[in-house]
């Protein structure tokens, strides 16, 4: 140190703690900018309000994108391809957004594992392309795979460089939540048969329930979105008082319970588990106690399903069945026309209270293994979307992730979509410092992936989208070292 506080061989002290305070400032703003009033927001919107506002969208429309077939016996098929594809219009304003975002910041500079993750998705895309014009599939099927397969990881990638502020994260997470409670509270009357008897309808001991849906359209996929729910509470990334807590994982728990899927609560137990692993010892308590809550509904589930019964409309084909990617209930019409079960004194026991995957799987296997041809590049992408001459969207169902895959793409489609969920995990796997958002991001991996040997939940609507944004967030926190400061509008 010389004489006037200057440092040796560079700039005086006073003017180095100046820059250094203007520069906390600059950041100060970045992060606590998205928290200013709603008159701001509203009279000088930033990109990062907007983007905001856009994911929020996102999510919302995407959990009631079905409330409508809590009222109704229709299907959702009936819908035309342009009613299906309205739903992915916030996701594609958002994407739009975050493309520009990232080529005017040139987010992808410093980020070597969203180049990977974007190379792969490129990787696909070409694959699916030379799939699509070698078999001449239907264009508004192979445009519904690529939603799923490709739109939806580059979304991943646009939130992971392009982080949200903490402000933001904080608001979305307990967005999440309380669209979980809801859901839960819708699932009592739903699973009371209060609002309409559906494709999911059975009898237990002669009085009619259903496997609760809420407005998410099957139970797969309001199990799958509990599931996030639940991780988010458990993980106290939202910091909510203690007793709305856990009171909100109570009523979550529950709802999972309606769905009266097996997978559900044993994704969850496990997932949960491995949350657990690692965190400070205040959160172990909360995160055991669901654990043994999870563990006891797959118990009750197992045992419940020794009094289940269905009225005879439950009987329908399960391998062309639109209750599988699209979200939605099949119509429920007995051999009368009508829409009211069959008496309790003349149905039959049902063999699974999640419906016969046996059926679909072997035909799917059959199918995929029908030729060299078949078994190596599949039946093309369209295969599970096909589009008839009305303009309805027909999805079929396999009922086994892996299965409907290597159906539509063969050993060589399914290894690249294996390539971009693993170039997607690969960085949060390897992350060493623990934060919320990255074990929520592992966690939920976890959990849904589990759901792959019995559903096609990668081309669930809307859990498939939910999936990548939390993996894009979890991704945001893993390179936020290295990639500008979040928030930034």
């Amino acid at each position: 140190m010389t004489g006037h506080g200057r440092i040796r061989g560079g700039r005086p002290q006073a003017l180095r703690i100046m820059d250094a305070m203007r520069q906390r400032s600059r950041d100060t703003i970045a992060v606590d900018d998205a928290s200013l009033t709603l008159p701001r927001v509203i009279a000088r919107p930033t990109l990062a309000d907007l983007r905001e506002a856009l994911l929020w969208l996102v999510v919302i429309a995407g959990v009631l994108n079905f409330g409508a077939t809590m009222f109704s016996q229709s299907s959702v098929s009936t819908q035309t391809v342009w009613a299906k594809g309205a739903k992915d219009v916030p996701a594609a304003l958002l994407l739009a957004l975050l493309a520009y975002e990232v080529v005017k910041r040139r987010s992808l500079a410093n980020r070597r594992d969203l180049r990977r993750l974007t190379a792969a998705v490129a990787a696909l895309a070409a694959y699916m392309a030379l799939s699509a014009l070698a078999i001449a599939s239907p264009a508004a099927g192979d445009a519904v795979s690529a939603q799923y397969y490709l739109v939806y990881p580059l979304l991943a990638v646009g939130l992971a460089a392009v982080p949200l502020s903490a402000q933001q994260v904080d608001r979305f997470l307990r967005l999440f939540i309380a669209l979980g409670v809801l859901e839960s509270l819708l699932a009592i009357p739903d699973a009371l048969a209060v609002f309409a008897h559906t494709y999911y309808s059975f009898y237990y001991h002669g009085t009619l329930f259903n496997r609760a849906v809420g407005t998410l359209g099957n139970p797969n996929n309001l199990g799958l979105f509990l599931g996030l729910c639940l991780i988010i509470a458990a993980s106290n990334a939202a910091r909510l008082p203690a007793a709305v807590r856990v009171a909100s994982i109570a009523l979550m728990v529950v709802g999972i319970m309606l769905t009266l899927s097996k997978t559900a609560p044993i994704a969850l137990a496990v997932s949960l588990f491995f949350l657990t692993y690692g965190p400070p010892r205040r959160r172990a308590m909360l995160e055991v106690g669901a654990i043994a809550a999870a563990l006891v509904v797959a118990y009750a589930a197992v045992v419940i399903r020794s009094g289940l019964t269905a009225p005879p409309v439950a009987s329908a084909p399960v391998a062309a069945a639109t209750a599988g990617s699209t979200g939605g209930r099949s119509s429920s019409q007995g051999a009368s026309g009508g829409s009211q079960p069959a008496s309790p004194a003349t149905t039959a026991p049902v063999a699974s209270a999640v419906g016969n995957r046996g059926q679909t799987g072997r035909a799917a296997l059959d199918q995929w293994t029908s030729s060299p041809k078949a078994f190596l590049v599949g039946s093309g992408f369209a295969t599970l979307a096909d589009v008839g001459s009305g303009g309805k969207l027909d999805e079929r169902v396999v009922d086994n992730m892996a299965l409907g895959l290597a159906l539509e793409g063969g050993v060589l489609g399914l290894a690249l979509v294996g390539l971009v969920i693993i170039a997607a995990l690969w960085p949060l796997i390897r992350a060493g410092a623990r934060d919320p958002l990255v074990d929520i991001a592992r966690a939920y991996s976890l959990f849904f992936l589990l759901y792959t040997p019995v559903a096609v939940n990668l081309r669930l609507f809307p859990v498939a989208l939910f999936f990548w944004v939390i993996l894009g967030l979890g991704l945001a926190t893993v390179g936020r070292g290295s990639s500008a400061a979040p928030g930034a509008g």
